[in-house]
């Protein structure tokens, strides 16, 4: 059952727990659009309505996963997915994932979302490093990390399979010292 009000609230989106109740066409759609998907190391063969919702049970009944979806304020609109784990709670980390309908790209709804998201990582889960593997052609999710306060830390070559050739994997992280120190720039400015 979907939830009436935000988890997580930011300035244009919000974040509600993910469950099956966001298992719609749009969903459907996009983790089945090349455009889409075409930037990204997973979804790499064609999902059904039966795996997507596999997915779904799947990582919402998990205690080292934080799922969510995106919803737009003005009107609610599921707009998209962002994901934090599995959670290592020994070492205090998680790689993060995130995918947004077309409809709002170049909105600043990656940044917004992984914000919110770095913030309860870290203020919530008491989480001390997130992470994020991404293919060097996804301009978009480079973007949106370093935007985030993400740093580049190891770049690995011929990892991924792009377009008819093997390409990088950047790996890109942020610390919890590193988020509170960017948090109190902010807030001295």
């Amino acid at each position: 059952m979907e939830l009436e009000r935000p988890f997580l609230n930011g300035k244009n989106i919000f974040l509600q727990p993910m469950d099956i109740s966001f298992l719609d066409s749009n969903y459907l759609n996009w983790v089945n659009d090349d455009e889409i998907i075409d930037n990204m190391a997973s979804l790499s063969l064609p999902t059904t309505e039966k795996g997507l919702r596999e997915y779904i049970e799947n990582n919402t009944n998990r205690s080292d996963v934080a799922f969510f979806a995106i919803r737009w304020k003005e009107n609610s609109e599921f707009i998209g997915t962002i994901k934090l784990g599995p959670i290592d709670w020994i070492d205090r980390k998680a790689y993060y994932g995130q995918l947004v309908g077309k409809k709002y790209w170049g909105k600043g709804v990656g940044t917004e979302a992984l914000r919110l998201l770095v913030s309860y990582g870290f203020n919530r889960l008491n989480l001390h490093w997130i992470g994020a593997a991404v293919i060097a052609e996804n301009k978009a999710s480079i973007k949106s990390s370093e935007r985030a306060g993400f740093t580049l830390v190891a770049t690995i070559p011929n990892q991924i399979w792009y377009k008819g050739r093997y390409t990088a994997m950047l790996h890109f992280g942020i610390t919890s010292d590193e988020f509170y120190a960017q948090e109190k720039c902010k807030n001295d400015t």
